[in-house]
């Protein structure tokens, strides 16, 4: 029997749907409107009748039953009603004592004014929210919870004293649900009014409420301060929130929203049905579709609306151009009706009336479905005589259970499960999340091509794991698989083996082929082949098929690391990273040395350049790789200096003795402050201006040798001190300038030498002049020279008579040519006959004596007169005399 390459695709049923756990048990029975209700234990829904007062639960409701589907207590979120319909011990005031305002109670007239949460921990205990209406005025908008304990009062349970009535949280909207969150525990959502837009999610964890919520901001468009009432409604998988919003008079529609369930934040606003106001909000089971209920007017009727959107796109448009109009008709203007998916996975909601209830809830039957394919039936179920309902269902249940579920079935498959995969999942009916396959894999489903064992853990809520178990066979035989040992590169060394199970009983035929259609085996094994490609036939009674199969080559990798530049003497590491394919190693270091080493070290004692070789072989292969490694030698950085004594103000010459190329670069430090810093190991020059015993010294850096330092000593020696004066003076027969150092010297020998050819300490100067001085001293005979200038300084010739008379000729009587620049003070005074100063100057530039005393011409006549004369060297001279006055 030929079989072509197929996939079956194999789901497998089993009891195992969440209607049929503690989850939904504790929604089995619905209690709400006037005396209504509905039981679901038996698979189909069932009315009922209840000892309960009209109008409580016209909008608000709740109603939970024990894990086995029986009936405990149901509420409005004011009061609580045990499982008789009687009122519960402490089981009125849950909203803190808030009287009734507008003949309604606190919370019956909100929209989702209450919700039962069951304990974690202990199936006895529960937690009831309330929700205060908007009639409320003030007092509206308060979030209370209370606890009832189902052990108390012979088991038809009581509140629990000091537990009743704690305020959470205030200026709200009616708009109240919950959702499961990730860590075990769930979410408590409300929406608070203008001005902060929030959406606030309540962490309920470990059977505690958190009082601080997680807020999410950003929603100014959608909630206003008169969107007080509306509904909630989460995803099934929890990844998604419907926000309704209910204005009689508006059109503000429905938001869409991503919910968090590990954090409890929502975002990514999307407006869906910006056309109407609505009321109930539900998603289908499988999550792609949201249904609506709305109220809007035409003309002076009010039209209620059921809608519905595909979300499979996630885009807002296509999501708003997908509603379908499902149903219309007259109905109440007073709110959209809720709606509510039940046990049996249908969506059920109230038929709204003109003035008052209904006695009729319709449904929508398979709601997976798309458009009017999920077929909408009106008036689907006739509640018990003397019973109606207004708007409102109970509220949803959040139960987190922790149990694990075992299931396990068995599949056989047909022929060559490997050709005939098996495909193996959770039922579909089943959302799931968190899967964990004996493969590994966390797919949602994977395909068996073996037989075995497999099973699966995921998670079905939060906190429950399931286990399910696979045994699969296939009697008609496995295809063989190929077991493939690749050739070498270029090489004809491959091998490929057909293997079975031990307990594979199915008698195979082998016929191997090379892409010539060649047959070249009959055997299960291939042997001394390259790669390439090739054909398997296998036959056996009930099955053949033919596999086309690659043998690819290996080139398994040869390879070492190691520094590619190093110093002679340093111990150099191979670090060998070659394919783990090989087991044998020999290196050639291309110095004459060897080793068989996986990861040698290796020390080169000369400078140059070595090729490195590696050669490996493994079972059936073999190669070689080669690198060059360079070796630095090291160098001692000796200098010599062209001179190692100098007189202050000459150079010397540095001559590096080794320039080695490796050098990166070369630091002097000359001993006198100077440094000089070159990129190669360089000649240099260096003249100094100061005295002393200096050491030089030069650092090299190399490129990977260690730095290497010389100093050598350098002698500077400071000529003489010389000093003979900044200028000198003659008089006229006055004593001749004596010239000698005027500076402190050390002793001697000193070599003097005058510019006038004299070879004495001091010469003597008859005359003006330039005079220099040169003085040596040993070892070098360093040399220093000093110069020095004598002038003719003092005065020889004094005007004795003057003509003041305007003519431009010996009008002032002043020594002024004959005055010496050498000189520091100069005073002029002259007399008149009767003793008295008639002129006085001590400005040696200046035009003299004009003949007048305050500018009255002088009579003529002979007046004395007295110069003092003070010279640089602090010397003075005075001289008396008379100058006689002609015109």
């Amino acid at each position: 029997m030929k079989l072509n390459l197929i996939c079956i695709l194999l789901v497998i049923a089993y009891c195992c749907s969440l209607c049929t756990t503690g989850y939904a048990q504790h929604d089995n029975v619905w209690i709400f409107g006037d005396s209504a209700g509905v039981d679901f234990n038996s698979g189909n829904p069932v009315p009922i009748k209840t000892k309960f007062p009209g109008g409580h639960l016209d909008e608000s409701s709740a109603s939970v039953c024990d894990e086995h589907g029986n009936l405990l207590f149901y509420t409005d979120g004011s009061y609580v009603w045990d499982r008789y319909g009687d009122t519960m011990n402490n089981g009125n005031n849950l909203t803190g004592q808030i009287p009734v305002f507008a003949g309604f109670v606190p919370t019956h007239s909100s929209a989702q004014g209450t919700l039962i949460a069951p304990f974690r921990s202990n199936k006895n205990l529960y937690f009831i929210f309330s929700l205060t209406a908007r009639e409320q005025m003030e007092n509206s908008g308060k979030l209370y919870y209370s606890v009832v304990d189902m052990r108390l009062n012979n088991g038809r349970g009581a509140v629990v004293p000091g537990q009743k009535g704690i305020l959470l949280d205030s200026l709200l909207t009616e708009q109240m649900t919950a959702v499961l969150g990730d860590r075990c525990n769930f979410w408590l959502l409300v929406c608070s009014r203008e001005p902060e837009h929030n959406i606030k999610a309540f962490e309920v964890a470990d059977d505690k409420v958190i009082h601080q919520p997680v807020v999410s901001k950003g929603f100014p468009n959608f909630l206003s301060p008169i969107d007080l009432y509306g509904h909630l409604a989460v995803s099934p998988d929890r990844k998604r929130i419907a926000v309704s919003k209910m204005r009689p008079y508006g059109k503000d529609g429905v938001g869409l929203f991503d919910f968090d369930p590990l954090t409890g934040i929502v975002s990514d606003y999307m407006q869906i049905l910006p056309d109407h106001p609505a009321g109930g909000l539900c998603f289908s089971p499988d999550g792609q579709k949201l249904y609506t209920h709305s109220v809007f007017y035409e003309g002076n009727e009010v039209i209620n609306a059921l809608f519905q959107y595909d979300l499979t796109s996630g885009d807002v448009n296509k999501i708003v151009a997908s509603r379908t109009l499902l149903k219309s008709g007259p109905g109440s203007s007073f709110a959209g009706a809720n709606l509510k998916l039940a046990p049996d996975k249908k969506i059920y909601f109230p038929e709204l009336v003109l003035g008052g209830n209904s006695r009729f809830l319709s449904r929508i039957n398979f709601p997976d479905r798309l458009g009017n394919a999920c077929l909408v039936e009106e008036n689907a179920l006739r509640l018990v005589e003397r019973t109606s309902v207004f708007t409102g269902l109970p509220n949803v249940i959040p139960v987190i259970s922790s149990d694990t579920f075992y299931h396990s079935g068995a599949l056989s498959g047909p022929c060559f499960a490997n050709v005939n995969k098996l495909r193996i999942r959770v039922p579909n009916d089943i959302t799931s999340w968190d899967y964990l396959w004996s493969t590994g894999s966390t797919a949602a489903s994977i395909t068996a091509d073996t037989p075995g064992i497999y099973w699966l853990q995921y998670k079905s809520t939060p906190c429950d794991l399931n286990i399910d178990t696979f045994v699969i066979s296939f009697p008609n035989g496995v295809l063989p698989s190929l077991i493939i040992d690749t050739p070498c590169f270029n090489m004809p060394n491959g091998k490929v083996f057909a293997t079975t199970y031990t307990t594979d009983t199915v008698q195979y035929y082998y016929t191997w082929l090379d892409t010539s259609g060649t047959t070249i085996s009959f055997t299960d094994t291939l042997n001394q082949v390259p790669a390439g490609d090739y054909e398997l036939r296998i036959r056996t009674a009930q099955c053949d098929t033919n596999i086309f199969f690659t043998i690819p080559h290996i080139n398994p990798a040869v390879a070492f690391i190691a520094d590619t530049l190093v110093c002679a003497g340093t111990e150099v590491m191979f670090q060998n990273i070659s394919d783990p394919y090989y087991q044998q190693f020999f290196w050639d270091f291309g110095d004459s040395t060897y080793t068989q080493a996986s990861d040698p070290a290796h020390r080169y004692t000369q400078a140059g350049k070595y090729t490195v070789s590696l050669s490996a072989k493994g079972p059936r292969c073999s190669a070689a790789i080669t690198a060059v490694l360079e070796v630095d030698g090291r160098y001692h950085n000796v200098f010599v200096p062209d001179a190692d004594s100098i007189c202050m103000g000459e150079a010397i010459t540095f001559s590096p003795q080794w320039q080695g190329y490796t050098t990166t670069h070369a630091h002097w430090d000359f001993g006198d402050g100077k440094e000089l810093t070159t990129s190669e190991l360089l000649q240099v020059q260096h003249a100094y201006d100061q005295e002393g015993v200096l050491a030089v010294k030069l650092r090299s850096k190399f490129r990977v040798c260690p730095d290497s330092s010389y100093i050598d000593t350098i002698y500077v020696f400071a000529p003489p001190a010389v000093d003979v004066g900044k200028s000198g003076s003659l008089c006229l027969n006055g004593p001749v300038v004596e010239l000698k150092n005027q500076s402190i010297i050390g002793p001697g020998p000193h070599n003097y030498l005058w510019n006038t050819g004299d070879t004495m300490d001091r010469i003597y100067v008859h005359q003006p002049g330039t005079y220099s001085l040169y003085l040596s001293t040993p070892p070098l005979g360093c040399v220093s020279v000093a110069t020095i200038t004598v002038v003719k300084d003092c005065y020889v010739d004094i005007p004795n008579a003057f003509t003041p008379n305007g003519d431009g000729y010996n009008d002032y009587f002043f020594p002024r040519q004959l005055l010496s620049s050498g000189l520091s003070s100069f005073q002029l005074q002259v007399w008149n006959k009767w003793g008295q100063v008639i002129f006085e100057t001590w400005d040696n530039m200046g035009r003299g004596w004009d003949g007048t005393l305050n500018g009255i011409p002088q009579p003529v006549g002979v007046y004395p007169y007295k110069i003092t004369l003070k010279y640089f060297d602090n010397k003075e001279e005075t001289y008396y005399g008379n100058v006689t006055l002609l015109r």
